[in-house]
């Protein structure tokens, strides 16, 4: 694998969508979006354009270039040598370690999902005193529970 060419694409990718939603983050106060269903879709439309990136410009793939050409009717020499001992590259430990707290963020939302499921299944739902006291807004029905 060619670890420095991976973290290239990674810093690329990075600096692509930071400078997209730093600039993406002004736009709802000039176009004075107010309402929270308009703010919701504006930054689903712009996950959406940061997902896409990949997309719209690819990833830099490793080259491989000949310096000479060797004619096939040449006669050819097999060396064989001992494969060089090479040390870890600093581009491979930090995409382990970006690995590694990819992972470790993964299984901190996992476990809050988890315990989120578990208050839910272990609450009672509150029910209003009056009937209709609780309103359906922008088509969502709010439901309370307590522990």
């Amino acid at each position: 694998m060619n670890y420095p060419l991976i973290w290239d694409n990674v810093v690329a990718y990075s600096l692509q969508i930071g400078l997209l939603v730093g600039l993406a983050a002004f736009v709802p106060s000039l176009l004075r979006l107010r309402l929270p269903a308009g703010r919701l879709a504006y930054w689903h439309i712009l996950l959406g354009a940061c997902l896409l990136l990949p997309a719209v410009r690819p990833w830099k793939q490793a080259v491989i270039t000949m310096s000479s050409y060797v004619p096939p009717s040449a006669p050819t020499t097999v060396v064989t040598r001992a494969a060089p001992v090479t040390a870890i590259d600093w581009t491979e430990i930090l995409l382990f370690v970006l690995l590694g707290g990819m992972a470790i963020r993964t299984v901190w939302l996992a476990s809050g999902l988890w315990r989120l499921s578990r208050l839910r299944r272990h609450s009672t739902p509150l029910t209003p005193r009056v009937r209709g006291a609780w309103r359906r807004t922008s088509g969502f029905r709010m439901r309370f529970r307590v522990p």
